[in-house]
C-alpha cells in the first residue's frame, strides 16, 4: 500500500498486428463508451481482455518493485493468471515465495468506472491472490468493490496503515473512514483481506527474520544497535525490495525507539 511512482504505459498492448497503444486503445474505449455510454462497463471489458497482458504486467512490475500492490508479496509479471478462479501454487523465487501469477488491477474497477479501465493511473500489479488454503486476498478478494480511496500513485496510504509485530495490520489513528473500511481492525477482512491467517503468518515471519539477521550482525561486530538499523534500512532500500517491505521498515523503525 505504499506509493507508486508511475510511468508510461506500453506502445504496444495488440495481441496480434497491427500494434496498438495503451493510449490508442484508451483513445478508442472512451469513444466508444461516449457513443453508448449504457454498455459502458461490458464494452470496456471486451476492450481491456483483448489486449496482450504480458507488456502490461512487465511495466506494472517494473513500476512496482516486483511487489504485489496490496499485499507486497512478490510478485512474477512472466506468469498470468488464467482468471478461472483456480488455485495458484506458491512457488519459490530466491528466498521469498511468488504467489501464482500476475493479476492485472484496476484499483477502481471496471464496472464502477468503465472510463478508468485504460487509465495508468488506475491500473496496477496484484499477486494472483490465491492461496494454497483456497482464501482469497488482493485483487480477487476486491472483486467489484471500490476502495473510495485515492490510488497508490496519489497517496501513501502506508504511513495511515500500522504493521504490527504480530504480522497483523491496522489504520493508524489518523487515518480516514474509508481507510479504515478498506483496511479494518482484524479479523474483519476488510476490501482486500490483508489480515488473513496466510499473509499474517507470512508477513509476521518476514519481519522476525530480518530483525534476527539484524540482531546477529549486531552481535557479530559488536557494533550498536543504530549502525546495525541504518545498514538494515540501506539494505532493504536496494532493489529488488523485500516482500513486505513497509512491514520490514515499521519494524525497525520500532526497534529504533
Amino acid at each position: 500500500m505504499r506509493k507508486i511512482l508511475k510511468s508510461q504505459p506500453p506502445t504496444n498492448v495488440a495481441a496480434q498486428p497491427p500494434s496498438r497503444s495503451w493510449n490508442e486503445a484508451r483513445a478508442e474505449l472512451l469513444a466508444e463508451i461516449k457513443t453508448a455510454p449504457a454498455e459502458g462497463a461490458q464494452v470496456a471489458r471486451m476492450r481491456f481482455d483483448a489486449i496482450d497482458k504480458l507488456p502490461v504486467r512487465r511495466a506494472l512490475g517494473k513500476e512496482q518493485n516486483n511487489l504485489c500492490v496490496f499485499c507486497e508479496t512478490r510478485i512474477d509479471p512472466e506468469l498470468g493468471f488464467a482468471g478461472d478462479g483456480s488455485t495458484l501454487p506458491v512457488t519459490a523465487h530466491k528466498d521469498e515465495a511468488v504467489l501464482g501469477g500476475v493479476r492485472i488491477a484496476h484499483w477502481k474497477p471496471i464496472r464502477v468506472d468503465p472510463r478508468g479501465a485504460f487509465d495508468w493511473r488506475n491500473v496496477y500489479a496484484s499477486c494472483s491472490g490465491a492461496w494454497p488454503s483456497g482464501a482469497r486476498t488482493c485483487d480477487p478478494h476486491q472483486g467489484e468493490m471500490d476502495p473510495h480511496l485515492e490510488p497508490p500513485a496519489e497517496r501513501d496510504w502506508g504511513v495511515l496503515l500500522e504493521f504490527g509485530s504480530d504480522g497483523h495490520v491496522r489504520p493508524r489513528d489518523g487515518a480516514n473512514a474509508d481507510l479504515k473500511s478498506a483496511v479494518p481492525n482484524p479479523p474483519a477482512p476488510g476490501i482486500w483481506n490483508l489480515n488473513h491467517l496466510s499473509l499474517v503468518t507470512a508477513r509476521k515471519a518476514a519481519i522476525d527474520a530480518e530483525l534476527e539477521r539484524a540482531r546477529a550482525e549486531r552481535d557479530r561486530r559488536g557494533i550498536s544497535k543504530r549502525d546495525v538499523i541504518d545498514e538494515a534500512l540501506r539494505r532493504l532500500d536496494k532493489t529488488p525490495l523485500r516482500s513486505f517491505i513497509t512491514a520490514l521498515r515499521q519494524a525497525f523503525a520500532r526497534w529504533r525507539q
